[in-house]
């Protein structure tokens, strides 16, 4: 039986095979265009969303990018990530800015959703960043790749005069790199009760991992393999402790005015159109208002009680809070 994920593949293949080989060419095209509007600084400030996996990030990028008016990488742009540029010119000029009315994902991807689902363009990023390090800082890039970076992301927003959202769920062990390449860059980091966020990374393992137990999943830190000997429910709970304290570490360096720490909890409430719209700087679509997103919070307990109160026993242990 062909898989959902099989289809959308071989569908996307069709758009992904001729905007690759034909990379070279485009190259020429939107050279002149990065040069024009990537040389300059970046009238707005890049906005990355971070948080501890399985805390609510794709589904924020979802709200954000749905509610506001704001660019960010969709799908298709992501199929032509060889030209950045070139993909949100020919995404802009197909779809017209319209709404992605995308509210699902699977652990972050949204390619069921459709080309104009927001999109985290791994693959893009990767051609300068290294894929396999676990904290990237200002000295794990050269000099050109930074360059070239910067390059192409100013040029997007100096193009369409608009905030960019970006989501990457690495970048939260990037954010040193970030205030290299971008020193106006805002961060909106969400949180959501540890205990939801610990049950979602077991149900992740249980389903992503052949041994769940010795397996890792997701983002790391140094020295996680040495966890792997201990019970699943300790190896989860050091996991968002561990990324917790790196991600504070790394926002510690940054202007206080350039974060928003905002509750997984609180996305349902309508004052969150007050608080964004003033962080990002960026007007909401016409004819929507927040409640008309579709979003419920998923803080249920799914999985057996034995379980669930271990993770909760992992958890108090080590906040001690």
């Amino acid at each position: 039986m062909i898989k959902l994920s099989e289809i959308f593949f071989y569908k996307w293949w069709y758009i992904r095979r001729p905007l690759k080989w034909l990379s070279p060419l485009i190259s020429i095209f939107e050279k002149k265009k990065i040069r024009k509007y990537g040389s300059q600084p970046s009238q707005y400030s890049p906005v990355f969303i971070i948080g501890v996996p399985r805390s609510g990030t794709t589904i924020l990028y979802q709200l954000v990018t749905q509610f506001f008016n704001v660019t960010y990488f969709n799908n298709f742009v992501n199929l032509s990530r060889e030209n950045l540029y070139f993909g949100c010119w020919l995404s802009h000029k197909i779809f017209k800015g319209e709404s992605h009315n995308s509210y699902v994902s699977n652990y972050g991807n949204t390619k069921e959703s459709g080309l104009m689902a927001p999109s985290e363009i791994g693959n893009f990023w990767y051609r300068w960043i290294p894929k396999d390090q676990i904290i990237v800082d200002e000295n794990s890039v050269s000099i050109e790749d930074k360059r070239a970076i910067t390059k192409n992301i100013n040029s997007i927003i100096n193009r369409y005069r608009k905030p960019l959202i970006i989501k990457n769920l690495y970048f939260a062990l990037r954010i040193r790199l970030i205030k290299v390449l971008f020193p106006s860059a805002k961060f909106i980091y969400l949180r959501r009760d540890r205990l939801y966020v610990a049950q979602s990374i077991y149900l992740a393992r249980i389903k992503n991992s052949k041994n769940p137990k010795s397996e890792w999943w997701s983002l790391n830190f140094p020295g996680y393999k040495s966890l792997l000997t201990l019970p699943i429910e300790e190896q989860i709970a050091q996991q968002i402790y561990q990324l917790e304290n790196l991600i504070q570490k790394e926002l510690s360096e940054i202007c206080h005015e350039n974060i928003m720490e905002i509750k997984y909890e609180e996305l349902e409430l309508n004052n969150i159109e007050k608080k964004f719209k003033s962080f990002i700087g960026a007007e909401k679509r016409k004819a929507f208002t927040f409640g008309q997103l579709r979003f419920k919070s998923g803080n249920t307990q799914k999985i057996d009680d034995a379980i669930f109160f271990r993770l909760k026993y992992e958890l108090d242990k080590i906040f001690k809070d």
